[in-house]
């Protein structure tokens, strides 16, 4: 009799679960109760409550395609470009720029980053050139005011923040064997 109702049991959850489809769509986590809550949260700089065209303008800057906007697998979300790869091979790779796109919300943007590494510092007084003007274009891209004295801490190569009311702004620099330099706008 025992035997009976494990083996019952057993044919029970086999069933039920095989007519259950919805599984194969679900978010990675059991994330999609929560998107229900979450997207209709807002942050306070306004074009990064709306991805896609956060994504189509920030595409069209001439580094690469911003990808599909998705679950970065670890609880938060994402789209990356691919590495634009720049400069002059002569000492070994190029230089190379990209944006990622990230977030803990589905709904909205939490950070936009630049990212530069400086592969061929033969070539560093062009990528870096090449940096500032993107990042001008990027602040450009988004309606946001370049906050005063990023273009001078590019120059002189020193790390910078700035508040303003919607978002701050940082910039990073990592001095090794391949400098990399980070902007990152998180929004309020």
């Amino acid at each position: 009799m025992k035997s009976f109702k494990i083996l019952t049991l057993a044919i029970s959850l086999i069933l039920s679960s095989c007519g259950n489809s919805k599984s194969d769509q679900s978010l990675p986590g059991g994330q999609e109760d929560s998107i229900a809550a979450t997207t209709s949260l807002k942050v306070k700089t306004d074009i990064f409550n709306d991805i896609e065209k956060t994504k189509n303008l920030l595409s069209q800057n001439g580094i690469s395609e911003l990808k599909t906007w998705r679950s970065d697998e670890m609880g938060g979300f994402m789209s990356i470009t691919d590495y634009f790869q720049f400069g002059s091979t002569a000492t070994g790779m190029k230089n190379s720029l990209a944006y990622y796109l990230e977030s803990d919300n589905v709904g909205y943007i939490r950070t936009v980053e630049l990212a530069l590494n400086i592969n061929n510092k033969g070539d560093k007084k062009n990528a870096i050139t090449k940096f500032k003007e993107t990042v001008e274009v990027t602040f450009r891209s988004l309606a946001l005011e370049i906050p005063k004295g990023l273009s001078d801490a590019i120059t002189k190569e020193t790390n910078y923040q700035a508040d303003s009311d919607t978002f701050t702004t940082n910039l990073k620099l990592d001095k090794s064997n391949i400098d990399t330099w980070k902007l990152i706008i998180e929004t309020k």
